[in-house]
């Protein structure tokens, strides 16, 4: 049985690169930890992180949203990327102009950028801190930019401006979406389904009383080391994702295929359309 040289050496390159990044996802479980406590869902680090990756490799781009109440970190998760490469926060969003301006020569802010998807270019992660405040809109303001990130997501977007025909702007690229929102998100169903499924979910307890009160605890005991808590968790997120090779991806094993499969299968049987009665009740669902 022969023996490939270059593959050995590829899977030796692939395994170093792969413990170094272990090693390093280690050392920042254990500072969220610290500054979060024992109670912090560290699967909300991972996902964001994932997301963010993603960024650096190539298909399907991913959008994120973390989903729970109050006092689970959520936001102060997603919002550590803020170091990474191609990061644009934003807070909220007001109109579709806030994602594609234009302005006039004569009265151009000399701080404008034209709107967030200008700033991200052809490729980029925008991190939204808070999604709620976008499902509370006044419905005429809201549906043009949920139709918006509808096609943002599929990778070119073109907006009108302007009267009597006026004239178009144009975005087209690579985005990916990592935001926080609170369980608002599971009561605006008919909204949810203007958006379309764009968005992976990932739900964090919020329910857990010892919990909330030990993440006030903690809270307390971080007192006056906020600067420092968000620059040193920060600047790990950004090492981790900065130490992502896209051309080093380690193959998944029968078993990791499985599980995959497993949960895929089970968020389809999810997802599936179901016809109630009057009371709530369940009569007929569709395949």
């Amino acid at each position: 049985m022969s023996i490939d040289p270059e593959a050995q050496s590829r899977n030796a390159i692939a395994r170093q690169e792969v413990n170094a990044q272990r090693a390093l996802l280690a050392e920042l479980h254990d500072e969220f930890l610290r500054w979060f406590g024992r109670h912090y869902d560290l699967a909300a680090i991972d996902a964001t992180l994932a997301a963010a990756a993603v960024q650096r490799l190539s298909g399907d781009p991913l959008w994120l949203l973390l989903v729970s109440g109050a006092s689970t970190a959520k936001s102060e998760t997603v919002t550590r990327l803020e170091k990474c490469d191609g990061v644009v926060p934003v807070s909220t969003l007001t109109t579709e102009a806030a994602l594609l301006s234009a302005t006039g020569r004569d009265d151009k802010d000399p701080n404008a950028t034209g709107g967030i998807l200008r700033e991200v270019g052809e490729s980029g992660i925008i991190v939204f801190k808070d999604v709620t405040s976008i499902l509370s809109m006044n419905p005429s303001t809201r549906a043009p930019i949920l139709a918006a990130l509808r096609e943002i997501y599929d990778g070119e977007w073109h907006r009108g401006k302007g009267t009597d025909g006026g004239s178009r702007l144009h975005w087209k690229g690579r985005v990916i979406v990592v935001g926080a929102v609170t369980t608002a998100w599971d009561k605006h169903h008919a909204v949810v389904a203007e958006m379309g499924d764009r968005f992976v979910l990932l739900r964090i307890d919020s329910s857990d009383k010892d919990a909330r009160l030990a993440h006030g605890a903690q809270a307390i005991d971080n007192t006056g080391d906020e600067y420092t808590m968000r620059a040193r968790l920060s600047g790990l997120v950004a090492k981790v994702i900065e130490n992502v090779n896209p051309k080093v991806v380690p193959r998944l094993n029968s078993a990791e295929q499985q599980r995959i499969l497993n949960a895929a299968n089970f968020a389809a049987y999810a997802r599936t359309a179901v016809e109630t009665n009057y009371k709530g009740d369940v009569i007929d669902s569709h395949a």
